[in-house]
């Protein structure tokens, strides 16, 4: 059964690929991949972000504030073949993530956020939640963010996952899971964003590992990374 809600502290490394393959060679034996790695492959994460039309929340997330929230809607390898995504809430305070999602399909979304249909669905207050959410600020579908990710646990303590984002791929139009998978490509092929997991701190073997290497925390949002990359591009174009 899918989680539903997480609550938990994450650290984001911008890496080369180089110092991904040091890692791991040297955690190796300490670490299992997660449920979504078959066969210790990668696997594919789709987005939907929204905003509002003069991109408020991710402005707003830019400028580091204490508390931040997006809302998004997610989909994994299988929805091809299910249909199944989710749609959540992502909220930021302090150095805490809380998470809270809900089991949705794309008519069930296009229904609720076009049409102000509720979704059925057995936890109601969630869904009044992410209805009041998308009134209050009139948020409509913004950016579509995919990438490619490995995932591993810690064998002594399943609860700390690290991953792997490659391949990052951005678009503004095509809004729909629908519509194909490419985009702009926002990471250079030589890096991958890190990102580290944890319910209360970093073990230190593990933090030594990273300092041992020369990988320091490097905060990186994606839809922060393809805003600014948008808005420089409107400057540019407007001072030609």
């Amino acid at each position: 059964m899918a989680v539903k809600e997480f609550k938990r502290y994450e650290r984001k490394y911008l890496i080369t690929k180089e110092q991904v393959d040091m890692l791991l060679e040297r955690i190796g034996d300490r670490i299992v991949p997660d449920s979504y790695c078959k066969d210790n492959n990668k696997y594919h994460i789709y987005n939907i972000y929204f905003d509002t039309e003069n991109n408020d929340i991710i402005r707003h997330s830019c400028e580091k504030p204490y508390f931040k929230e997006k809302l998004r809607f997610r989909a994994y390898n299988n929805f091809y073949e299910t249909g199944n995504a989710f749609l959540e809430i992502k909220r930021k305070i302090g150095k805490m993530v809380i998470k809270r999602r809900i089991d949705i399909g794309i008519e069930a979304l296009n229904n609720f956020i076009f049409n102000g249909i509720k979704p059925k669905c057995k936890d109601m207050q969630k869904v009044n939640e992410f209805a009041y959410y998308l009134s209050l600020y009139n948020l409509k579908p913004a950016v579509y963010i995919a990438y490619d990710r490995i995932a591993y646990n810690l064998i002594e303590d399943p609860q700390v996952r690290i991953t792997f984002d490659t391949n990052i791929r951005t678009r503004r139009d095509r809004l729909s899971f629908n519509s194909g998978t490419d985009g702009e490509v926002l990471l250079n092929e030589n890096y991958a964003v890190l990102e580290i997991k944890f319910p209360f701190s970093t073990p230190f073997w593990l933090s030594k590992e990273l300092s041992s290497l020369g990988i320091f925390p490097h905060g990186y949002s994606k839809y922060g990374e393809e805003y600014k990359l948008t808005f420089n591009k409107r400057l540019l174009r407007e001072s030609v």
